[in-house]
């Protein structure tokens, strides 16, 4: 059950609640994609690859653009951002 159906007002909710952060959902994107081998940490290329690590960070709750994002890096830039701890440049 959510906050709003169990009476909460709307406006609380917003105050209590952070807002994603977009650079939240791509760090995690990438380091899923890291443990999963898949996009840029994928050990070989294989048929359909792209569209089905689009499926996979679908399913796993990652939008669209974060998961195409993920999904167009080399694999040299995504070992540098996951070894850096500067993101401001995205």
């Amino acid at each position: 059950m959510t906050m709003r159906n169990k009476g909460l007002p709307i406006d609380l909710i917003e105050k209590t609640l952070p807002s994603p952060e977009p650079l939240h959902d791509k760090r995690a994107a990438l380091r899923w994609a890291k443990k999963k081998r898949c996009g840029p940490f994928a050990l070989r290329e294989k048929e359909n690859a792209a569209q089905k690590g689009l499926a996979a960070l679908a399913r796993n709750g990652f939008g669209y653009d974060v998961a195409n994002w993920v999904m167009g890096l080399d694999p040299d830039q995504a070992r540098t951002l996951l070894e850096t701890e500067d993101w401001s440049a995205l």
